[in-house]
């Protein structure tokens, strides 16, 4: 669209001056990060030791240390998806819990609570983090091994909005919470309110068809949408000033997906 004349808002600009658009997209089409004959593997895929992003890791290598050392750390950590589009527009998932747990190798016994959605979230993998030294909260699907079944809330009838149910095993305490259905699994909260907590602090605000009205909440689902909601604002922030560009290589599309996220943490630091 850059090139298109009848777009006059990039006519000031004069893009097709600076570049033709079959210089672009040769640009695109030769673009690598990688020196095949140095990064290649010596191994074959499938077998131990292969790297499958070895196209990309030169890039990775500089700049996940830069994350590292910038990343401005609270006793809250937040982890969520981000999906790399693909043309079939079928990202990949897999390993979801090992990502997790890989991520927070250095982060056990030193006071921190990870937030998750549903995504990742299992009984098992509350448990592994707890192991870890590291408490968690987070959404978790219905249809989740060893979630228990009989919270499941029913289609038919529905219950009255803010309906709540809790159960407690261990560590971990497992609610079900209706104003649309959703489960969440914590090792860091009790399922009711301390004595002393006021009732206005009991409820949550909706939206329904008599205007805004307040329903009660779990103790637990407050402090879920506070630091959850950061994740949500990164996502909207890439797709508002995407710099990646349509194209069949996987190897671009995971170097814009990073540089998109450069940028947003370099606005909010």
């Amino acid at each position: 669209m850059y090139w298109q004349k009848k777009f006059s808002l990039f006519e000031d600009n004069d893009w097709s001056s600076a570049m033709s658009c079959n210089r672009f997209n040769a640009i695109m089409h030769y673009l690598k990060f990688c020196d095949e004959q140095v990064d290649k593997p010596a191994v074959e895929p499938g077998q131990p030791g292969y790297d499958k992003l070895y196209k990309v890791r030169r890039f990775l290598s500089m700049l996940l240390p830069k994350y590292e050392k910038e990343s401005i750390s609270s006793q809250w950590l937040a982890i969520d998806e981000q999906m790399i589009p693909r043309p079939e527009d079928t990202p990949y998932v897999g390993l979801a819990q090992q990502a997790v747990t890989d991520l927070l190798q250095s982060y056990g016994n030193k006071g921190y609570i990870v937030f998750t959605d549903n995504f990742y979230r299992t009984p098992t993998l509350s448990l592994k983090l707890k192991e870890m030294g590291i408490n968690s909260l987070g959404t978790v699907k219905a249809s989740a091994k060893g979630f228990a079944k009989e919270m499941v809330i029913p289609t038919k009838p529905k219950p009255q909005r803010g309906t709540s149910d809790w159960r407690h095993c261990g560590n971990l305490l497992a609610v079900s919470w209706f104003n649309k259905a959703v489960y969440f699994l914590s090792t860091v909260h009790k399922p009711n309110y301390a004595t002393n907590v006021q009732q206005e602090a009991q409820v949550i605000s909706r939206r329904s068809k008599e205007g805004v009205v307040n329903i009660p909440s779990p103790p637990l689902l407050k402090e879920y949408n506070k630091y959850m909601c950061g994740i949500d604002q990164a996502d909207q922030n890439n797709r508002y000033y995407s710099v990646g560009r349509q194209c069949k290589r996987w190897p671009p599309r995971v170097v814009f997906h990073p540089l998109e996220t450069s940028i947003d943490n370099a606005l909010k630091i």
